[in-house]
C-alpha cells in the first residue's frame, strides 16, 4: 500500500526519492507489480545495511515509515525516533505503546493508501511537524534505555518471586 499511495505522494513532491531496505526477495516482485513507473524511477532498494550504516540512513532521510501488517513492537521506529527522523507507524501491534499520535510519531492504518499519502505528505510539507515529531521522538526514546529495562526487568522478576514465597 505504501508503494501505491506513493504516486499520490509524487505528485506534491516530485523530487523525493523512496528508499525500502530489506533482503526480503519478495520486494522486487512487490516494486514491479505495485509501482507505477513514475514512482519505479524513484525508488532505491537496499538489500543489506549493516548496522553501523543505519544511523546513516536514519539520520539522511525524511521520515520512516513502516506500515506493517503485523508488528509485534516495531524497534526500529525507536531507531528512527534516536536520530531525530519522524516516524509514520502502524496502528497494528505494539508502536501505539508508545507512539502518540501527532506528538512524537503519525499512526495510520496500514490498509489505507490515501491515509498513508497523506502522512507522508503532511510530514514533508509541515516543518512544524517534522521537528515536533523529532524533538519528541528524541525524547521518547530516553525512555527505553538499557539501563531502564533491566531495572524493569529486575522489578518484575523480584514481584513474581516474592508472590511466589510462603
Amino acid at each position: 500500500n505504501l508503494l501505491k499511495a506513493m504516486d499520490s505522494v509524487l505528485e506534491r513532491n516530485p523530487d523525493i526519492e523512496l528508499v525500502i531496505l530489506g533482503r526480503d526477495k519478495v520486494i522486487p516482485r512487490l516494486i514491479q507489480r505495485y509501482c507505477s513507473r513514475k514512482v519505479e524511477a524513484r525508488v532505491q532498494h537496499i538489500v543489506e545495511l549493516p548496522n553501523e550504516k543505519m544511523k546513516d540512513l536514519l539520520t539522511t532521510v525524511d521520515c520512516l515509515v513502516m506500515p506493517s501488517l503485523v508488528e509485534a513492537f516495531g524497534v526500529i521506529y525507536l531507531e528512527g525516533m534516536a536520530c531525530g527522523t519522524p516516524v509514520i507507524a502502524t496502528t497494528q501491534g505494539g508502536a501505539k505503546e508508545f507512539i502518540n499520535e501527532g506528538w512524537n510519531g503519525l499512526l495510520v492504518d496500514p490498509l489505507s493508501v490515501g491515509k498513508l499519502a497523506s502522512a507522508v505528505t503532511s510530514i514533508l510539507a509541515n516543518k512544524a511537524l517534522r521537528d515536533r515529531l523529532s524533538r519528541n521522538g528524541k525524547e521518547t526514546v530516553k525512555r527505553f534505555s538499557t539501563e531502564r529495562m533491566l531495572s524493569e526487568t529486575i522489578t518484575a522478576y523480584s514481584r513474581v518471586i516474592a508472590m511466589r514465597r510462603p
